[in-house]
């Protein structure tokens, strides 16, 4: 089994998870405004 001993977030990983957060703002407001 894997498992991480320690969780470190490199600027790669905050990048994809700032990207994933503003694709899904998007389609949160693009749904109210619908």
């Amino acid at each position: 089994m894997f498992h991480y001993k320690h969780v470190t977030l490199t600027v790669k990983d905050i990048r994809l998870i700032i990207k994933i957060t503003e694709v899904l703002k998007s389609k949160y407001f693009s749904f109210i405004k619908t």
